[in-house]
């Protein structure tokens, strides 16, 4: 399914994985740093998206971004990547899903510091009630939000989970450079690493392949695209 670096301005659909690149190389390539879902179609009669034009996602900044009453999130759009046409039934789990985040966080009136939001290892965490099992609240990167959305939403596995390569904190730290404050064990970097991470750009190169609709074991090299 088609995935690809906007070079010119560029016909995208709801549901579209976006992709931003930093503003310096890394070993000579642009990483992935950021992945988000396209909140709205841009059909080519309204000029598509251009390189690096703003377009609004859901995504998990951190905050989460989910739509709804408080809007989307704004990503600048330098990769897009999407599963060929969506059946109905994808794009309405996807939207259900989105839906039970939302009701997530409305009966969380007590919510919460961005940052408590974002987890990198592992991509996704859920948090329940101790007597209950009742789900609280979920965390997730930027990758791990999109992945269970079409994963949980769609029922489309787009990685490996269990597959995934190890990259060490040298690395990592050129995709999610992090504020001095922040501790990385808060986020699951226990140790000195290496972790087997999901990335930005595993996601668009699981979508690049002819048949998207079945996992990608990411490689090691694929955290540019």
């Amino acid at each position: 399914m088609p995935a690809l670096r906007i070079s010119s301005p560029t016909p995208a659909a709801r549901w579209s994985v976006i992709g931003r690149e930093p503003r310096r190389l890394f070993e000579g390539r642009a990483a992935v740093v950021h992945v988000g879902l396209l909140a709205e179609d841009h059909p080519a009669e309204l000029g598509g998206i251009a390189a690096g034009t703003p377009v609004a996602v859901y995504e998990c900044a951190p905050p989460l971004r989910l739509g709804g009453e408080a809007g989307p999130g704004q990503l600048k759009a330098h990769a897009l990547a999407w599963v060929g046409d969506p059946t109905r039934e994808e794009a309405e789990g996807m939207e259900l899903w989105l839906e039970e985040l939302r009701r997530l966080r409305r009966d969380s009136p007590d919510l919460r510091e961005a940052w408590e939001d974002y987890t990198i290892h592992p991509s996704d965490l859920i948090e329940r009630d101790s007597a209950s099992g009742v789900i609280l609240t979920r965390r997730f990167s930027c990758a791990g939000f999109v992945e269970r959305c079409y994963a949980e939403g769609a029922g489309i596995r787009l990685v490996r989970a269990e597959a995934l390569p190890n990259i060490s904190r040298e690395s990592l730290q050129q995709i999610w450079p992090r504020p001095d404050e922040q501790d990385p064990s808060e986020f699951g970097l226990v140790g000195e690493g290496p972790w087997p991470i999901l990335l930005p750009a595993h996601l668009l190169h699981a979508l690049a392949r002819a048949d998207a609709r079945t996992p990608y074991e990411p490689r090691p090299e694929d955290w540019a695209f």
